[in-house]
């Protein structure tokens, strides 16, 4: 199970506190219903802002690190290292204990309350702080004793106003990484280039040391899943972070930020800035609605080691299946080891989030098709491809209809059960029109159906789904639930259902819903959302067939046999879901 939890804070720490505002989801899904929200009050809290400055500004930043990631002049020092490192250690424990007391006010003790009571320890929960003020964003929010409690809970932050972006859609392909090593001296930034480089199911391009030209380009040229920046960089006295691309040239964001709206244009979903003071490269992404989706930034400066550990542990996690949020959090208190020479290591990662963004999921790679099933598409892919060279040497027949007309002789192939003219029918309409979803459907259908492949129908569903198709979707959302994909297919639901028109499209696309909530046991969910595809369409046999087994478990036998009953009414034997239904409705009702 998967929680979605909402904090907004409408103010400032220093001088008015800030209104509170909870939401909790019912799934992690930005448009996930909401379960409750309330509302309340954080105090002001000037001696907490003045301690949230000195650690990090002086007390931290005091600290003789000999390979920060970050440019600046060397300052002379009071005190022996070990004196620094036990300053820094009483600060963060200080900023720790008031942190924790401010949190305990009257006016957020009903919202405090309120989560623990809804959220178990067992499940996945994103917390989201948005607010304006840039001191709340330094607080130790991950030291909440609620975050502490909850081992699969992690924190983000957002900000209050921000620009809805598309959830992407369900990809197989390799995660696109380009990645910028920029100036390094006193760096060792090897070790990023050879973690990107081994990093599975992934096309990374190098950038070192590259002239903004050059790092323009690249982010227009190309489409990019996930912008990774390693070198030297630092806040300037402005507030506004900047990165050093060589030893002669930094940039603000500003300086590549037409760049970056083209990469978020094109489906750019993470950018990790693995540099100092990273939350200073966020003031421009406030002031622009093209905000990237999520950023992973550090709080402050960054020592060398901890930057390096940090990217380790978090990749590693994360393209070896973690979701984001869970591989963050694995990798960011693991530094904890790190400790005892680079204090509060642990509190640097921080994730930065478009409220309305899904997290991006790192793919699994495809499947080889057994050898049989390959050999025979491709004798038909071949036999396509002669009969595309005809038809196109055909002068009547370049063009959008002939397209149309080819799927509709498939169709009808298909209904005369010539699977393989069908197929052959398909693919040359992709050929001549690539933008036609709908053969791609019908691929889709024989590759589930016929050849029994549902790494096939995954990609020829997934292809349909790409081009609007909401039908598509759902489809792809029912192949993604037998591979055991539940997070892509709760996905495609929510694609499917954004842009459904018909109330059958949407009834199928609600059905699957309610069956992955069904099977992760979120029984109330589950319920909720298959009555509301049975209100749409009461003929809907595998809707009938989960919401029967629900009663069941729930011991309501009297609602469960009334379903059982749609399912025999209603369910075809030549549909494999439908008929294993009706085998189990024969069961119970013999």
């Amino acid at each position: 199970m998967a929680k979605r939890v909402v904090l907004e804070l409408d103010g400032n720490l220093a001088t008015d506190g800030f209104r509170v505002r909870l939401a909790i989801a019912a799934g992690s899904e930005p448009h996930a219903p909401l379960r409750l929200e309330r509302s309340g009050h954080l105090p002001a809290a000037p001696e907490l802002a003045d301690l949230v400055y000195t650690h990090w500004h002086c007390t931290y930043r005091a600290l003789d690190d000999t390979h920060p990631r970050q440019l600046k002049p060397k300052h002379i020092r009071i005190g022996s290292q070990r004196e620094r490192l036990a300053a820094c250690h009483d600060s963060s424990q200080m900023l720790r204990e008031q942190f924790q007391t401010w949190l305990q006010a009257d006016n957020f003790r009903a919202i405090d309350r309120c989560l623990r009571e809804e959220l178990q320890r067992d499940e996945v929960v994103q917390v989201l702080i948005r607010s304006g003020d840039r001191q709340l964003w330094q607080l130790p929010w991950h030291l909440w004793d609620l975050v502490e409690r909850y081992p699969r809970a992690e924190i983000a932050l957002g900000s209050l106003d921000y620009r809805i972006v598309l959830p992407p859609a369900a990809t197989t392909h390799p995660v696109r990484i380009l990645g910028i090593l920029g100036y390094s001296a006193g760096l060792d930034v090897s070790a990023d280039r050879q973690l990107l480089e081994q990093l599975p199911h992934a096309e990374v391009k190098l950038l070192t040391e590259p002239a903004l030209v050059e790092l323009n380009d690249r982010l227009w040229e190309k489409s990019w899943d996930i912008i990774f920046f390693a070198g030297h960089g630092e806040t300037d006295t402005a507030g506004e972070g900047r990165i050093w691309l060589s030893e002669t040239e930094s940039i603000s964001i500003d300086r590549i930020w037409y760049g970056l709206r083209q990469a978020v244009a094109s489906g750019l979903q993470l950018a990790i800035f693995n540099s100092c003071e990273g939350l200073g490269l966020l003031a421009r992404q406030l002031e622009d609605d093209w905000q990237i989706p999520q950023m992973i930034v550090m709080r402050d400066r960054v020592p060398d080691q901890v930057a390096q550990a940090f990217l380790n542990y978090f990749l590693t996690g994360f393209a070896s299946g973690q979701p984001l949020y869970e591989a963050a959090r694995a990798a960011r208190e693991r530094l904890q080891g790190l400790e005892t020479d680079y204090p509060c290591a642990s509190w640097l990662p921080v994730i930065w989030q478009n409220p309305s963004a899904i997290p991006l999921v790192w793919p699994e790679p495809q499947t080889t098709p057994a050898p049989a099933a390959q050999s025979r598409r491709l004798k038909l892919s071949r036999r396509a491809a002669l009969w595309s060279s005809v038809v196109i040497g055909g002068s009547l027949l370049l063009s959008q209809p002939a397209a149309a007309l080819l799927n509709h002789l498939g169709m009808a192939q298909h209904q005369n059960g010539q699977l393989a003219q069908a197929q052959l029918f398909y693919r040359a309409a992709t050929v001549l029109n690539p933008l036609k979803s709908e053969p791609y459907y019908n691929l889709g259908r024989l590759c589930e159906k016929f050849e029994h492949d549902l790494d096939c129908a995954r990609a020829d569903y997934g292809r349909a789904a790409k081009l609007g198709l909401a039908e598509g979707y759902a489809q792809l959302a029912q192949v993604q639930i037998q591979q055991q994909d539940l997070a892509a297919a709760l996905q495609s639901t929510w694609h499917c259902l954004r842009i459904a028109e018909y109330d059958g499209t949407k009834a199928a696309c609600l059905k699957n819903q309610g069956w992955i909530f069904w099977l992760q046991g979120r029984w109330g969910e589950a319920e909720r959302v298959l009555g509301e595809a049975i209100a749409l369409r009461d003929d809907s046999p595998h809707a009938h067939c989960l919401l029967a087994q629900l009663h069941e478990a729930r011991g309501n036998f009297k609602w469960a046999r009334d379903h059982w009953q749609k399912v025999q009414q209603f369910a075809d034997i030549d549909i494999p879901e439908e008929s294993d239904c009706l085998g189990l409705a024969g069961d119970r009702w013999q």
